[in-house]
């Protein structure tokens, strides 16, 4: 009985072993479905804004909204390049933005917004929107730069108030006081 007991409990410790390995390859499996999830609902977010930008960008104070094709935002930075204003680095920066959109400022000028959007609005979203709104001013475009998505952190929401940035949440658009700078 003994050997048979011994002989049962290895069993039992070979089949656990084999279940550990299957369930760590489960956990790997379900966390790139998950990157793989999140990084689609970004993906349905920016064509969903693109598509829709008078819904979403459109307000008493950014009215007359349009995406603006890519291929104008092109043109536009290397014009740019051939006047020197603008390096092919920071074309490529900008070119790497979600979406640009064109809007008539409560003052009756046009102005732009540079758009990041995530699932969840990070700091470095934040950071790109400012940094890319501020080399396609070098281009002579009034830009205010935008984050938008399905939720925000406190982090990011500090720091889109300190740098004036539109915020867009879940279809909420908070409009910084002053939003465009020189």
């Amino acid at each position: 009985r003994l050997t048979r007991l011994e002989e049962t409990v290895q069993e039992l410790i070979r089949t656990v072993a084999q279940l550990s390995i299957k369930v760590d390859t489960l956990v790997d499996v379900q966390k790139h479905m998950l990157e793989d999830l999140g990084k689609l609902k970004g993906d349905m977010k920016e064509i969903r804004y693109r598509d829709k930008a008078p819904a979403y960008f459109g307000s008493p104070s950014f009215r007359r909204v349009r995406a603006v094709p890519d291929h104008q935002v092109a043109d536009w930075l290397e014009d740019a390049i051939e006047r020197g204003e603008v390096t092919w680095e920071e074309r490529k920066a900008v070119m790497s933005a979600d979406l640009v959109v064109r809007g008539i400022l409560p003052d009756g000028e046009e102005a732009y917004l540079l758009v990041e959007i995530s699932w969840g609005i990070g700091v470095e979203d934040v950071r790109r929107a400012v940094e890319r709104a501020d080399i396609l001013r070098k281009v002579g475009k009034r830009v205010i730069p935008t984050v938008a998505g399905h939720w925000m952190t406190e982090d990011a929401r500090a720091m889109a108030e300190s740098y004036r940035v539109v915020q867009i949440t879940d279809g909420y658009t908070l409009w910084p006081e002053n939003p465009v700078r020189s």
